[in-house]
């Protein structure tokens, strides 16, 4: 499971899978209705994306050189997928 927190501790959204060997069967990213006032829809946009993300097999990125990709584990500056996330889609997947 990977989920996303505020500073008081709540969780905003989590991705939840289930893997069977090294593939996954199930999953669904859910959000926590109880924060939907903490932020606008563009914001919201973002967390599920990047919730997808994990879906897809893309881990967090903390170094701050990647503030500006979808995968940085804050709230960051992301404005599209980079060259970089679709090489790594591309190599998760195989295409």
């Amino acid at each position: 499971m990977s989920a996303a927190y505020v500073p008081d501790g709540a969780w905003l959204a989590r991705t939840i899978s289930t893997n069977l060997g090294l593939h996954k069967v199930s999953w669904y990213i859910q959000f926590n209705s109880a924060e939907k006032s903490r932020y606008e829809v563009a914001q919201w946009t973002r967390i599920g994306q990047h919730k997808l993300g994990h879906v897809f097999g893309l881990a967090d990125l903390k170094n701050s050189i990647n503030r500006a990709r979808l995968m940085w584990w804050q709230g960051g500056q992301y404005q599209g997928l980079t060259l970089n996330e679709k090489y790594g889609l591309a190599n998760i997947w195989g295409y």
